[in-house]
């Protein structure tokens, strides 16, 4: 029995399935600068694509693509008071290696959606949105089906001997 739980143990860790590049989307907002104004500019262009995105029921990437003027226009509303330029891109960008809430993305050139702010010279902000992985702060808790099922099995077992 050891040596099946072992075995399995090793299966998942093989065919763990991680995101490739190509399977990814992501979503950068580059501030203007690292000043305190321009950082809380960044966040409520974040604050406010990432709920136009939650609107949406459907695949968020093709609707990112297919409406770039909507994204243009929130990003328009929030930046106006600024007065500041920005520019919207999609495509192909490089992204360094990240760690959020524990997992490690790696680094490499992803399909994106980056939007720069003033000069882009200041700290970025970003996520992926296939598959989820949005950086927010709060505590997310990962399930593996797998050991879940293991545990559940192991706890049966002890309260069966």
């Amino acid at each position: 029995m050891k040596y099946i739980v072992i075995l399995l143990i090793l299966l998942a860790v093989v065919f763990k399935t991680n995101s490739t590049e190509e399977e990814e989307f992501r979503v950068r907002i580059i501030a203007n600068s690292n000043s305190e104004y321009d950082q809380m500019i960044k966040q409520e262009v974040k604050k406010n694509i990432l709920s136009t995105l939650s609107k949406v029921s459907d695949d968020k990437v093709e609707f990112i693509v297919s409406n770039p003027k909507l994204i243009d226009l929130v990003v328009s509303d929030t930046t106006e008071e600024a007065g500041y330029n920005y520019d919207i891109s999609y495509g192909e960008n490089y992204f360094p290696t990240k760690t959020i809430e524990g997992i490690m993305y790696p680094s490499g050139h992803y399909q994106s959606l980056v939007i720069t702010l003033g000069s882009g010279l200041g700290e970025n902000y970003w996520c992926i949105l296939y598959p989820n992985a949005v950086e927010n702060g709060e505590n997310v808790e990962y399930k593996i089906y797998l050991f879940e099922k293991l545990k559940s099995y192991f706890s049966n077992s002890k309260n069966n001997i």
